[in-house]
């Protein structure tokens, strides 16, 4: 029996089950639509203002047992991102002295930046407005507080965002194959060519994709593979289609590789 799959690093199924669980949670408890990422950021945020530490902290600990990874960019590391936001959140409720509400703040300002830059609709100055006054909220702290090597770590994270915010997007970004998997809409498998099957020939062809801003394929080159299997893999690979990725709300022309693994079984 022939076989063609696609490589790519997916998600436990019982990762994906607890994610759903906790959104789940989320949405029984404030009687609203499911946290995620097809909710508008603000009603997020508006969440964290309205729920109890409690609750709050009970939402992040869920995520975070779910096997969701801050490494991966994907609507899995939003939940990540959301889990810490709610983490954070908490901290800010319960945390008595300035320098703890401080870096709670510190927090609160990556995490909505981090959320805001993967979407559409904000501005430069959107986000220069969320981290500039968490920098003025640590530099007004006491001198021997404000010192601290804990406190100047975040004072360096919020001022490499704020000039994040000054810099143009990239023209193009290259990304893993698992980041590049997150973001696909669209991936029919190839067919499994005659004379492959006919020459029992198996093996991985590596394809390297270029998409616009739109996620829609602009090239696809072989970089490795057998004569016989390439046009299959490349033909099919130049149909897929990816969700748009974004750096500061703009979208952003990928590159990444795709390996396609033709098998011969039984």
């Amino acid at each position: 029996m022939a076989r063609v799959t696609i490589s790519s690093l997916k998600y436990n199924s019982e990762s994906m089950k607890a994610l759903l669980a906790v959104l789940f949670l989320v949405s029984a408890s404030t009687q609203q639509t499911p946290v995620g990422l097809q909710e508008p950021l603000q009603s997020l945020i508006a969440k964290t203002q309205q729920t109890d530490p409690a609750a709050l902290r009970s939402w992040s600990k869920k995520i975070w047992d779910s096997g969701a990874k801050k490494e991966d960019f994907c609507p899995d590391y939003e939940h990540a991102i959301l889990a810490d936001l709610f983490s954070a959140a908490a901290d800010k409720k319960e945390k008595q002295d300035a320098f703890a509400q401080a870096i709670a703040d510190a927090r609160l300002a990556i995490d909505k930046f981090s959320l805001m830059s993967a979407r559409p609709g904000y501005t430069r100055d959107d986000f220069k407005n969320i981290l500039s006054p968490v920098v003025a909220e640590l530099q007004s702290l006491p001198k021997e507080v404000s010192a601290t090597p804990e406190a100047a770590d975040w004072l360096k994270k919020l001022e490499g965002r704020r000039l994040m915010s000054d810099q143009p997007v990239p023209s193009r970004v290259r990304v893993s194959q698992l980041t590049a998997h997150c973001f696909q809409k669209k991936s029919d498998k190839p067919e499994y060519p005659y004379d492959a099957k006919m020459g029992r020939i198996s093996g991985a062809v590596i394809i390297v994709v270029r998409t616009d801003k739109t996620g829609r394929v602009e090239s696809a080159t072989v970089k490795s593979g057998h004569p016989l299997l390439t046009d299959s893999a490349r033909a099919a690979v130049s149909h897929w289609t990816y969700s748009p990725f974004y750096i500061l709300s703009e979208p952003v022309p990928l590159e990444f590789e795709v390996t396609v693994n033709f098998n011969m079984t039984g």
